[in-house]
């Protein structure tokens, strides 16, 4: 058999050769950090040499889900082929974020998640501890 007369399977074993060595090492491993901040949180994540647009950010309810696919070509789009991820992580959001002002902002090699506080309107305040004196 002449593997150079079947362009198909030719074509099917060099896309699997390329997406093993980038799963073997071609990509830079996802980090991530967490800073807070007074009025905000701030999620950062650095993923050198990958797009923005390879990134996922989906809010359900009040769980924060970022996630990253391996870039692939137009032409990728052939029957039996898949997205292949190469991040994933999930943040249960606490109750006094405002989910409605979220905002994300990727620059070079960083994307950054702001996580604004609600504004509740009431000032912290100290809390008076009393004796009982009914002992």
């Amino acid at each position: 058999m002449n593997i150079l007369q079947h362009k198909d399977l030719l074509h099917g074993l060099l896309k699997q050769g390329d997406v093993l060595n980038t799963l073997n090492g071609g990509m830079a491993m996802t980090y991530v950090e967490e800073q807070e901040h007074e009025d905000h949180k701030v999620l950062t994540f650095w993923a050198p040499s990958v797009p923005a647009e390879a990134f996922n950010i989906v809010l359900n309810i009040n769980t924060l889900v970022v996630f990253s696919l391996l870039p692939s070509s137009a032409d990728d789009a052939e029957a039996g082929s898949f997205n292949i991820p190469m991040f994933f992580r999930k943040f249960r959001l606490p109750a006094y974020i405002d989910v409605n002002n979220i905002e994300a902002v990727h620059e070079g090699d960083r994307l950054s998640i702001l996580l604004p506080y609600k504004d509740t309107g009431v000032p912290i305040r100290r809390i008076r501890l009393r004796e009982d004196r009914n002992k």
